[in-house]
């Protein structure tokens, strides 16, 4: 999964460059800084399905080696360093491309799990590889913008970062229709438990899995926008917030193997639990200003956080394998663009309303998510 390492790597290290790039070496204004990550969600809402479509009929491998080489093009678009409009146009392409890696490689997982039978161990694997490539970009982040004072470095290192991805790219290997298909004739009886589970979950409604992931989605892309605002009005220090990210994704690194191993009759249980914190935390942040409390919140919201991923997960990858087509992480992928494009217009109204109502507006917004997706589990099961 080095794949998954190296451009979770690029992405992290890029969303925490970029806009102080712009704010500071460029003298650009926060809105021009917000817009940059703007660019990238909007192509990422709204390409990804289709993305996932075209490597039905391309393989997923030609899928991958499009959003690896745009990748490496954008990357090379910033070292160029031509201007602000080129900037953010090169973010909007570099959400487009990555439209042709997440949600094919999540389909590549399900293709052969249909062989191995093994989603639970690759899930971990993909997990670990994402978060774990996310800390070190943030760890090397932090030390060109915070200790070096570089931002412009980060531009190189995401190349290089994006050119290493060639390496496992070469050696990627995908069993093809026809290897899957002969596999499950040979297999007959192997292959009948496996069917089961996914039929299980395939035919939920897919409105679940829909819902807990704009639960995260939307909290993830608001709530350190918001807590940013809340420091930077208390006179805090830029790099706490950092902090606490870097410490949620370490906890969501450490989680996914307990993550990708809940079974189905547990499913209901733990998204509830997991939802409920996240409306519960947002609550406390509107009513306290001590870092320490921040910062267990953060820890505790990483191991929830992996939990409404994964489970989101489970759902699109078994819809994927059920119906043999890599739409439904296209989907998926699509709707955490949203969501991450959501979360900075709701953080947005923190300028006309005080920071902490719009904290109390997001956990308001999660009880309804969750209450509905309980109303549809309970429905499906009488049913």
């Amino acid at each position: 999964m080095l794949l998954a390492f190296f451009r979770s790597f690029s992405l992290s290290l890029i969303s925490l460059g970029l806009p102080n790039y712009l704010i500071f070496d460029l003298k650009a204004n926060n809105f021009i800084a917000g817009a940059s990550n703007t660019m990238y969600c909007i192509p990422y809402a709204l390409f990804p399905p289709i993305a996932a479509k075209i490597s039905d009929k391309i393989k997923r491998k030609n899928a991958i080696i499009i959003g690896v080489g745009g990748a490496i093009f954008v990357y090379f678009g910033f070292i160029l360093e031509i201007g602000i409009y080129w900037l953010l146009l090169l973010r909007f392409l570099e959400g487009f491309f990555t439209c042709f890696f997440w949600p094919i490689l999540q389909a590549i997982i399900s293709d052969v799990s249909k062989i191995d039978q093994n989603h639970n161990s690759r899930i971990f694997k993909f997990n670990f590889s994402w978060n774990g490539g996310s800390i070190f970009g943030f760890l090397t982040g932090g030390i060109a913008v915070f200790i070096l004072n570089n931002n412009y470095i980060v531009f190189n290192i995401c190349f290089i970062s994006s050119f290493l991805m060639i390496i496992p790219l070469i050696f990627l290997k995908i069993p093809n229709k026809k290897s899957i298909s002969n596999f499950i004739k040979s297999n007959p009886s192997k292959n009948i438990n496996f069917q089961n589970s996914q039929i299980n979950l395939a035919t939920f409604s897919i409105f679940i899995p829909i819902i807990l992931i704009l639960i995260y989605s939307i909290t993830y892309g608001t709530i350190n926008i918001l807590v940013s605002a809340k420091y930077e009005f208390l006179g805090y220090s830029a790099y706490l917030t950092y902090i606490l990210v870097f410490a949620r994704t370490s906890i969501a690194t450490l989680s996914s193997f307990i993550a990708s191993k809940y079974k189905i009759q547990n499913l209901k249980l733990v998204f509830t639990i997991s939802a409920g914190y996240f409306i519960i935390f947002n609550i406390i942040f509107a009513f306290t200003t001590e870092f320490y409390i921040y910062l267990l919140i953060y820890l505790i919201m990483g191991f929830f956080g992996i939990n409404l991923y994964t489970i989101s997960l489970k759902f699109f990858l078994e819809k994927n394998s059920y119906k043999e087509t890599a739409f439904y992480t296209g989907l998926f992928e699509a709707i955490i663009g949203i969501g991450f494009g959501i979360g900075p217009i709701i953080a947005g109204f923190s300028d006309i309303f005080d920071v902490d109502h719009i904290f109390i507006l997001i956990s308001i917004i999660n009880i309804v998510f969750l209450i509905i997706s309980i109303l549809i589990w309970n429905k499906y099961f009488k049913s």
